[in-house]
């Protein structure tokens, strides 16, 4: 049975649920469409990873990793193959933005209520701050490793941790020393 073929079939299902629980398990392929299928999503770069978190439909999901991996005829492809390594792509996603997540410090009371969660500026607030950081184009700063930028997220968010820390530390014996 082909994509289209299942998601027909799909459409007119009585019980969704039940068929989404039999087909989440369904295995990642090597291959789809004649195209290999990376072992894991480390070569990606920013933009890529960028696009392929960003859309509104499932359909849109399917269009944007057909691009991103050059996978043509997705609709014809064994049903099982195509699902499978949709699933596994979306497992992948989560996993690299939950990484992307813990790159962001807890907040202190005084930053919420100056209102730091109105900084949240999502992908294109990574975007751009890995350009200043690195002093390069928006444009570069979407070609580069998304590996890479994470890296630079997680040491900055130590840094600022240590820092913060010291800061603390300096504070406490200042105040001792009065």
């Amino acid at each position: 049975m082909t994509l289209h073929e299942f998601n027909t079939l799909y459409s007119i299902a009585a019980d969704k649920e039940a068929v989404k629980k039999q087909i989440k398990n369904a295995p990642k392929p090597l291959k789809l469409a004649g195209v290999d299928i990376p072992p894991n999503l480390y070569k990606l770069t920013l933009g890529e990873l960028v696009f392929l978190t960003t859309f509104s439909t499932d359909a849109e999901m399917i269009d944007n990793a057909c691009e991103v991996f050059k996978i043509t005829g997705i609709l014809e492809q064994p049903a099982e193959d195509a699902i499978g390594f949709l699933n596994w792509l979306q497992k992948e996603l989560e996993k690299i933005v939950k990484m992307f997540t813990k790159t962001n410090s807890k907040p202190t009371s005084e930053e919420v209520q100056a209102g730091i969660q109105s900084l949240n500026f999502g992908w294109f607030g990574t975007i751009d701050y890995f350009a200043q950081r690195m002093h390069i184009t928006h444009e570069d700063a979407e070609k580069t490793s998304w590996v890479k930028v994470y890296k630079c997220l997680d040491m900055d968010k130590k840094v600022y941790l240590f820092r913060k820390r010291l800061s603390q530390i300096r504070n406490k014996q200042h105040s001792k020393k009065r």
